[in-house]
């Protein structure tokens, strides 16, 4: 097997992704940024932290914090405090937001269409099957230390 094709694949997955949220940063006038927290809260409604951000998106702690303000500003995004813990800040996204949030939906349904184009849906179904097993598999790796 090929590791750097491996690798050089996922970052061409990740490149068309991020190509198709400038698009849709250009459209809207935000940031990239902006645009990939939008999306990220808008498939993961149970990760709404900054913190989540940074840990999950690979982001800055400065950048996200910077971004979100912004994202406030900009009335697509509220921060309000958990109700149980006063400390903790909870990110939700505003009604403002739906006509980008559904752009990022075309988007990935852009891009999973593009990645998925002569595939079959016994090869889509290994397909996430296998990822899955990679994440997992890199994911107890790590915790190992």
């Amino acid at each position: 097997m090929e590791y750097i094709n491996f690798l050089k694949d996922f970052r061409d997955v990740n490149a068309l992704n991020q190509q198709i949220n400038r698009e849709i940063a250009k459209k809207h006038d935000l940031l990239l940024i902006e645009v990939n927290i939008l999306a990220f809260l808008h498939n993961n409604p149970f990760c709404d932290t900054a913190s989540e951000i940074v840990q999950y998106r690979g982001l800055s702690k400065g950048n996200v914090s910077s971004a979100v303000s912004s994202l406030e500003k900009k009335g697509l995004v509220n921060i309000v405090s958990d109700p149980f813990d006063k400390r903790m800040k909870r990110i939700k996204i505003l009604p403002a937001s739906d006509v980008i949030v559904k752009d990022i939906d075309k988007g990935l349904a852009t891009l999973m269409s593009v990645l998925t184009e002569d595939m079959s849906s016994n090869d889509i179904e290994a397909l996430v099957d296998n990822l899955a097993k990679i994440g997992r598999n890199a994911r107890t790796f790590m915790e190992k230390g």
